[in-house]
């Protein structure tokens, strides 16, 4: 995928970013392992424990690049360039995702009372209950980084500008830890640009697809929200 697209706004959010190390210092992986196909992050599964380890590392770095590169792009407004060859689409389903269901994340977000002490806590309830419904599909991961980048931006809209950074942490560390096996299962995250491809007339039917029970479950958890 070519790295120089055209911006594209939603909610502040321009998408044109290259490099990534602002909080973390990580940058795009490189790294081989044996039985690798296509892409650095799209492997055969083997026995071999060290190539799942790097295969599972990679999976991980490349959730924590993703995190800030959102959240960035939505709390700042900044022209921000990929940081790897995700980024597009991942911006393509969460300015999907945002637009439909603008009005859910910003009364969630408003209603969980955030804080800086229990920002953890309180993603990781929302962000459980928005997957516990049904079995995990690639809808779910931009709808996790979506509510990720409302939480940010209600921060630093909040004189709360400190408590960014972490919940960039607390959502790549979420992905990892609840995607990342799946991920995995699934080939890598060229599968998720697989899942969402850019360029042809059916991407918004293919979206809409693997986001339809997402859309349900952001309708049960406003339901559960407002009754608090």
């Amino acid at each position: 995928m070519n790295s120089s697209v055209e911006p594209d706004q939603v909610d502040g959010f321009v998408d044109n970013r290259p490099e990534f190390n602002q909080y973390t210092g990580l940058k795009p992986d490189k790294g081989t392992c044996p039985g690798r196909t296509e892409s650095p992050n799209r492997m055969v599964v083997n026995d071999n424990n060290n190539c799942n380890g790097i295969r599972k590392s990679q999976i991980a770095k490349i959730g924590m690049e993703l995190a800030q590169y959102i959240i960035d792009g939505m709390t700042t407004g900044k022209s921000l360039k990929h940081p790897n060859i995700y980024a597009a689409t991942l911006h393509r389903t969460v300015q999907e995702i945002s637009n439909r269901h603008k009005l859910v994340f910003n009364n969630v977000t408003k209603k969980l009372e955030i804080s800086h002490d229990n920002i953890e806590e309180k993603f990781t309830q929302v962000a459980d209950e928005m997957i516990s419904n049904s079995a995990l599909h690639w809808g779910r991961i931009p709808t996790i980084y979506a509510f990720g980048g409302h939480i940010a931006k209600h921060c630093a809209s909040s004189n709360m500008q400190d408590s960014v950074s972490v919940v960039i942490k607390v959502l790549g560390e979420f992905v990892a830890n609840r995607f990342g096996k799946w991920i995995e299962q699934q080939g890598g995250w060229d599968a998720f640009n697989e899942r969402f491809p850019d360029g042809n007339d059916s991407m918004e039917s293919s979206i809409w697809k693997g986001l339809f029970f997402t859309a349900v479950g952001l309708g049960a958890l406003a339901t559960m929200v407002a009754a608090r």
